[in-house]
């Protein structure tokens, strides 16, 4: 598998590492949330802290983001902005509404395990939360069925990035991006001082959007609270060839892990942003990756970083979980929530043990629901995404003729 990417062409490759990184990231999500609603984060000891931080795996998501939209830009034919939005519309929305229509109908199904039942980790903000929806039920719904929320800020309308189903936050993060992403991508390939110039003003933007104090979110889910990890991914990609050379060196790898310590010490350490973790995770990504593009020895003992990483990202099992964590993620909320509803059976007197027990069974379904939304959900909608925009552009007539 090393070497499949350099055998096909960098710009047709689907990188093995990568999906298998989607589906650790998914499940890191999805038992940090398990963790926090049943209080087994309080329960065990405090160095296991960020084992149950899910914002580390959504922001190496955002990374992967940014990675995967210049891939495919770089390798799809040119197509248009329109066109470009209605596929990736079509990439979230379907399953994104399979996971928010159910708490749209029953609101209650959300409030038994997240509001009745007192384990959450940071129960009074969740109660604020679904109080906020009850008093301003049809603004919430607007935002979220437009993908908006992330947008607003908590004093415009409290806890818009949050309630409803919370992991959206970071898919109205994603819309953001993908409205601008064409443009971001298209200055960053100029040249290599375009690039450089776009990512400094993304880590700028970035650290002084988040020091402000004026406008608030319970999320980093407003675009440029986390354009930075955006333009990692997308530095990432235009120059991963580069990158695949760079990375295997001795004085590299030092450097690298220097760069992690310091972020881990000055960024990790001194503020509540995270980025040294982010930054780790995405280096043991990128080695995997590079091992990829080319599993040749000329990085001699640091080529065995790419290959073990490569090696564990790529197992098959993995790539799996990785297909189907789209589905994984945005859809785990409401099927934790169902399977409450069905074993809890309302009892709002429910021992923690036993909601820890409910929590931790919940991974099947999870995994059953994911499976059954990627093959029914996911793919027919790409499909007839792609279909539908392939029709349009063929049956449109050329330019200059009305």
């Amino acid at each position: 598998m090393a070497a499949v990417a350099s055998a096909i062409g960098l710009d047709q490759a689907r990188f093995a590492s990568l999906e298998g990184l989607r589906g650790l990231m998914a499940w890191w999500v999805v038992f940090a949330h398990i963790a926090i609603l049943t209080g087994i984060n309080g329960l065990t000891p405090g160095f296991l802290g960020p084992l149950y931080r899910a914002t580390i795996a959504v922001n190496v998501f955002i990374m992967l983001s940014g990675f995967v939209i210049t891939h495919l830009q770089l390798s799809a034919a040119r197509t248009s902005y329109g066109i470009y939005l209605v596929r990736r519309a079509f990439r979230l929305w379907p399953a994104y509404l399979v996971g928010l229509i159910p708490f749209l109908i029953v609101p209650a199904l959300y409030s038994y395990p997240f509001v009745k039942l007192p384990w959450h980790t940071e129960h009074a903000s969740v109660v604020a939360a679904f109080e906020s929806v009850e008093s301003n039920l049809l603004p919430h719904v607007a935002l979220h069925l437009t993908m908006t929320h992330g947008i607003v800020p908590n004093e415009v309308l409290d806890h818009a990035d949050s309630s409803l189903l919370s992991p959206a936050w970071s898919l109205s993060l994603e819309w953001q991006f993908y409205l601008i992403a064409p443009v971001l991508i298209a200055l960053m390939l100029r040249s290599f001082r375009w690039a450089i110039a776009v990512f400094v003003g993304s880590a700028i933007v970035t650290a002084a959007f988040n020091l402000q104090t004026v406008f608030t979110w319970d999320f980093r889910s407003f675009l440029l609270s986390s354009l930075v990890f955006f333009a990692v991914g997308i530095l990432s990609r235009i120059y991963i060839r580069e990158l695949a050379a760079l990375l295997r060196s001795w004085p590299s790898i030092l450097v690298q892990f220097a760069a992690v310590v310091v972020a881990l010490v000055f960024v990790d350490g001194l503020t509540d942003f995270t980025l040294g973790r982010e930054l780790a995770i995405w280096l043991i990504a990128l080695h995997a990756v590079a091992y990829e593009i080319d599993s040749t020895p000329r990085g001699r003992g640091a080529n065995w970083i790419g290959k073990v990483s490569s090696a564990a990202m790529s197992w098959g099992p993995l790539r799996h979980l990785g297909r189907i964590s789209y589905s994984t993620y945005i859809l785990h909320i409401t099927v934790i929530c169902a399977w409450f509803w069905l074993l809890g059976r309302g009892d709002t007197g429910l021992s923690q043990g036993t909601a820890i027990v409910i929590g931790i069974t919940s991974i099947v379904p999870i995994y059953g629901i994911s499976l059954l939304s990627y093959r029914f959900v996911e793919r027919p909608f790409m499909r007839y995404g792609n279909r539908l925009t392939t029709r349009k552009r063929a049956t449109s007539p050329p330019a200059g003729v009305s």
